[in-house]
């Protein structure tokens, strides 16, 4: 396994990235990671990216990073497992890869960065699907709903 860590002050280098994704069989790319603490603004960061990871391996039950990444007109790749799978509609949305699967994962990060397009389209219709399907209105009137079928 080869590490490569970049840290991108234009678009050649970004080039570069690419580059490398075509010839390598699997890559593991390192930017440079920092460790945030608690955060009560989260969106300056979901401003700061252009694709949404939640590689998750256990399910969770309700994939809320996911929805906010949403929010933010960001696609997501996420685990095809627990709520993430009722939250990311496969290739409307974002794209769904299979727990641990490494080459699922670096295909779906692949077909994001080497077309902008899906990157812009993917982001608007999660932005218009968390406002319809995850919004609090949507919520209280289920529960509504739910509580006088009783």
């Amino acid at each position: 396994m080869q590490y490569y860590k970049y840290n991108f002050y234009d678009k050649s280098q970004f080039e570069m990235l690419k580059n490398l994704f075509l010839y390598k069989p699997l890559l593991i790319v390192l930017l440079v990671v920092t460790i945030v603490d608690f955060q009560k603004d989260l969106w300056k960061f979901y401003d700061c990216i252009d694709i949404l990871l939640v590689p998750t391996i256990d399910p969770e039950s309700f994939g809320l990073v996911a929805v906010e990444g949403m929010l933010s007109k960001k696609p997501v790749i996420a685990s095809n497992n627990g709520g993430l799978k009722e939250i990311v509609v496969h290739n409307t949305t974002g794209l769904l890869f299979e727990p641990n699967d490494s080459f699922e994962l670096k295909k779906a990060i692949e077909t994001l960065i080497f077309n902008q397009g899906l990157i812009d389209l993917y982001g608007k219709q999660g932005e218009k699907r968390a406002k319809l399907e995850f919004s609090l209105e949507k919520y209280v009137n289920n529960f509504k709903a739910l509580y006088s079928s009783f």
